[in-house]
């Protein structure tokens, strides 16, 4: 049988299909689109922008769709995008030569309403939008559910429900309210994802009012680094924890931060200052904690892999996001090409390491 290709890290853009799987009870809660006099910075998004939600009182990004079809010259589908036409998507993906596409939030990446009734009402939505939407696809397009945090009983039945209709994952921010990934609040959806054999992923993006105080440049710009830094926070909580020990089988993986870090992270997390083998350390440490990173295909990955080994890198082209064209949207086929690195080693990032992460048995159709 031949090893599936799968794009880790791939996007919906959210829309307003989205929020009509609110219940009407949950529809006090819906998301109105607001197109403003004059552009603001809203971040994580640099560019200035008149198109946005305001959700719970607070002001989001909203994407235009269309925009990233334009910047795209039409590689990228609308219907792809908001995954309102599931057959576009496939579609992309055939061109891109991928056989599963593991599908994260855009909006989500920062959305923290102080209403745990609205984060309850609009994590559910998104949820029930995915299974719907995704369910016909014959496997290929799988999704990572959106818990809602501040609804901790209620969030761990979604867990189950979503995972019974195709998800394969968690969705966790690198910080979740002012608390890293780590934190014992979080340890109930640790035991239901290890119980039913499904990953935690840790996104870039955060959820952190303590940290969006800090987290721009004295012009008032966001800084792509600021959108990193909680995510290798929470790695580094989560390698040198109690995490691995107290849930022998849970997985983690940590999406779009690259992984030229590792080699650093690793070794300072852990104060490693005297003579032992550094790079079989750092591999041991991914082994051991079942720690998954996506790479760039753009990095140094022949110096990379001495450090994480061939197993624990996954690839993802973060379909779905603005700038997607030839040069982004296709690292899969980049990184066959490459001569630097072994085939099997090819395959591992491809295919191997992204069915160990997720779990073989959930790219089942």
């Amino acid at each position: 049988m031949v090893a599936p290709i799968i794009d880790s890290d791939t996007h919906i853009i959210e829309s307003a299909p989205v929020w009509e799987h609110l219940t009407r009870k949950e529809s006090v809660h819906r998301p109105q689109p607001v197109e403003l006099d004059q552009a603001v910075i809203v971040p994580p998004i640099v560019t200035p922008m008149k198109s946005v939600w305001i959700i719970d009182g607070q002001i989001y990004a909203r994407t235009s769709l269309h925009l990233i079809e334009e910047i795209s010259e039409g590689q990228v589908k609308t219907g792809a995008l908001s995954l309102t036409d599931p057959d576009e998507r496939l579609d992309a993906m055939d061109r891109q030569g991928v056989d599963v596409h593991v599908i994260f939030p855009s909006l989500f990446l920062a959305l923290s309403p102080e209403s745990s009734a609205a984060e309850l009402a609009l994590s559910r939505a998104y949820n029930r939008f995915l299974a719907a939407q995704c369910g016909s696809s014959g496997g290929r397009l799988r999704w990572v559910m959106q818990p809602s945090l501040k609804n901790m009983n209620e969030t761990l039945k979604d867990i189950a429900w979503a995972r019974e209709h195709g998800a394969i994952g968690v969705h966790m921010r690198g910080l979740e309210g002012d608390r890293p990934v780590d934190h014992p609040d979080f340890y109930p959806v640790f035991d239901v994802a290890q119980e039913l054999d499904i990953p935690i992923c840790v996104h870039i993006g955060n959820a952190s009012p303590a940290f969006r105080g800090i987290r721009r440049n004295s012009d008032e710009r966001p800084s792509r680094f600021h959108m990193s830094v909680p995510t290798l926070m929470s790695f580094t909580a989560v390698a040198t924890s109690e995490i691995s020990t107290r849930f022998p089988r849970l997985r983690f993986g940590f999406f779009e931060v690259g992984s030229s870090w590792l080699p650093y992270i690793v070794v300072q997390a852990h104060k490693v200052r005297d003579e032992r083998d550094r790079w079989a350390f750092t591999q041991s440490v991914l082994r051991d904690r079942r720690l998954f990173v996506t790479c760039e295909e753009h990095e140094e990955l022949p110096h990379i892999l001495r450090y994480a080994g061939d197993d624990n890198l996954v690839i993802g082209s973060d379909f779905g996001h603005p700038g997607d064209v030839d040069d982004s949207i296709f690292v899969q086929r980049k990184l066959k090409a490459r001569k630097d690195i072994t085939e099997d080693q090819k395959t591992a990032i491809l295919s191997r390491n992204a069915l160990a992460l997720f779990g073989p048995a959930n790219f089942a159709a």
